[in-house]
């Protein structure tokens, strides 16, 4: 079996675990190359950049979000 397949994953302290289910069989050995992931953008950052241009939209929607959409004290 020649197959390649990248996943990603995160390590616990003690063991790697991918961020989604994998099709591996059970018993084989596997060859893990680590490949350090550099942090991008958060997650949702242009979600929220997007948000904030909306006609109408409060101009500290994406740093109050908690208010907005929880009713949380303003910061």
């Amino acid at each position: 079996m020649d197959v390649s397949e990248a996943i990603v994953a995160h390590f616990d302290g003690r063991v790697l675990i991918p961020d989604e289910p994998v099709d591996l069989p059970t018993g084989r050995q596997f060859r893990v190359r680590i490949e350090v992931i550099e942090d991008g953008p958060p997650r949702f950052a242009a979600l929220l950049g997007l948000a904030a241009d909306l006609p109408g939209a409060p101009p500290d929607l994406a740093a109050g979000h908690d208010h907005y959409l929880y009713g949380a004290p303003k910061k």
